[in-house]
């Protein structure tokens, strides 16, 4: 993560925190909060901080586009979860299949444009200030809205240093901080995995976010059975949709093994 040097540094006295340790908003009602990271966990936290929290300080490095976890479906005529609308018909999800690695990220990018231009959803920048990665983006209900009212204050810049609880940023900013929580992701760790299984997946424990090798819907790896990675993607996107085709999968493979077992009977 790069903050190891803080935590270890009796002379800081603010809190930090990763964003596992994370619980309830309630547990900083009235603390002064910087939030580091704009992806999902890092727009949610920070929205949710806005009602407890004195103050909110979202601090990232890239600006990113932030939809709803609901969107409108023109199809089913209600709102259902952003990611099952990439897929929410059997020919999307067929089509989809059959696409290459920037297909799909072209794909998903088109249908995040369209969400952000229906819904008028945006963030705290103008447009051109946005990457077009279709994996720059954060999922809240409420972040944009916070933004607006004042109760979270978005700033584009990274940590230079901190001293006491003072934290100084590249921007020349500094902020008076009493907890800092750090949403920036997570590092992978499958080293408690059978040695064969690991030497099936190409395993690399010197790949932190990536350890392991899968296949292009970055769920199975086609030398394992019975074994899905939900949530192990490169981007750091985790997506409903993970679920489903690991689900999909095993409940296709069970009714497999029903059929034959029916057969042998």
């Amino acid at each position: 993560m790069g903050f190891d040097k803080y935590l270890q540094n009796p002379s800081i006295s603010l809190r930090i925190l990763h964003v596992s340790q994370y619980r309830n908003p309630e547990d900083f009602k009235g603390k002064r909060v910087m939030v580091i990271g704009l992806s999902h966990s890092g727009s949610q936290i920070a929205s949710e901080l806005a009602n407890t929290a004195s103050s909110v300080i979202s601090v990232f490095r890239s600006p990113r586009w932030i939809i709803e976890k609901n969107i409108k479906s023109d199809i089913y005529n209600k709102k259902l979860p952003w990611d099952v609308m990439l897929l929410s018909t059997k020919e999307l999800r067929e089509a989809f299949d059959k696409m290459k690695l920037d297909e799909r990220h072209r794909a998903r990018s088109g249908v995040l444009d369209q969400f952000s231009e229906n819904n008028k959803i945006g963030g705290p920048f103008q447009k051109d200030n946005y990457s077009d990665s279709p994996f720059l983006f954060g999922v809240s209900d409420h972040y944009f809205g916070c933004v607006k009212k004042g109760s979270i204050k978005p700033v584009k810049s990274e940590i230079k240093t901190i001293e006491g609880n003072i934290v100084k940023l590249y921007n020349g900013e500094d902020y008076e901080i009493d907890e800092l929580i750090i949403c920036t992701g997570y590092d992978v760790d499958f080293s408690f995995l059978d040695q064969a299984l690991l030497k099936s997946l190409n395993y690399d424990p010197k790949n932190k976010r990536n350890p392991v090798e899968l296949d292009g819907n970055f769920v199975y790896n086609s030398n394992v059975k019975n074994l899905a990675f939900v949530g192990l993607m490169p981007y750091d996107v985790t997506i409903f949709t993970n679920e489903f085709q690991a689900g999909n999968q095993f409940s296709q493979e069970h009714r497999e093994r029903k059929k034959k077992d029916e057969r042998r009977t």
